[in-house]
């Protein structure tokens, strides 16, 4: 019965120092990347991308509540890969005034957008409020990053 406490000491000790170990080699890699430089001149980012599609799904999750999935696509149109793409959201009532404003930052396909090349983006919205027209929403690029 002595050494119960020597060997349950020993056992935490040891466990401790395995999970010190796997979170220091765990760690990742410092990246030596850039920093994004942003454009946010609206000329300048409908030169640069366009979006050709956009569209709305609706559904409904197991416990009955309406979701709405906004999808669409975003075409690099410029001589740059993009690295980030900032999005405005703009629901709007049937008098035309926003009910509800969302912002989507630093969008990008898992990896820089490579010139030429398009690439499909989804925002899920579950709570839109009741005044909204049903319409697809107003969808405005405000930032770009390359």
């Amino acid at each position: 019965m002595t050494r119960t406490p020597f060997i349950i000491g020993t056992t935490i000790a040891i466990a401790l120092g395995l999970i010190g170990v796997w979170a220091a080699v765990s760690q990742p890699a410092p990246t030596n990347a850039e920093p994004l430089v942003h454009v946010d001149d609206p000329d300048e980012i409908a030169a640069t991308v366009g979006m050709p599609r956009l569209g709305i799904l609706t559904s409904r999750n197991y416990v009955g509540h309406t979701i709405r999935v906004i999808e669409g696509s975003l075409e690099n149109l410029g001589t740059e890969p993009i690295r980030s793409i900032d999005l405005k959201l703009v629901f709007n009532s049937y008098e035309g005034e926003p009910v509800l404003e969302a912002e989507e930052q630093g969008l990008t396909p898992g990896r820089p957008l490579p010139p030429g090349e398009t690439a499909r983006f989804s925002r899920r919205f579950e709570n839109i409020p009741t005044g909204w027209n049903h319409r697809v929403p107003e969808v405005e690029i405000i930032r770009i990053g390359f």
